[in-house]
């Protein structure tokens, strides 16, 4: 996550990040993800949105979304691990 930086953030809510490293920029351009945290029927759904630049390489832009899918269990797992250990204290 250091080719981030926070954009937004609302505690208990989500969490925007915009892409600032420059070498991804160039390769990527500008991007952010934002992690929201939704009520559901059982506790909370984590909804995750990636915005992407409307133009560039489509070769490049279907790598990073399924680079991305992997990225995000990843991180949605580490979350969920964290929340668990939160509610438990």
């Amino acid at each position: 996550m250091t080719i981030f930086e926070i954009a937004d953030f609302t505690p208990g809510h989500q969490l925007t990040l915009r892409l600032v490293d420059r070498a991804s920029l160039r390769l990527f351009g500008e991007l952010a993800v934002t992690y929201a945290a939704v009520p559901a029927t059982t506790g909370s759904r984590l909804v995750v949105k990636l915005a992407l630049p409307a133009h560039g390489n489509p070769v490049r832009r279907t790598l990073l979304a399924w680079g991305d899918l992997l990225m995000m269990r990843k991180q949605v797992l580490t979350l969920t691990d964290l929340a668990a250990q939160a509610h438990s204290q």
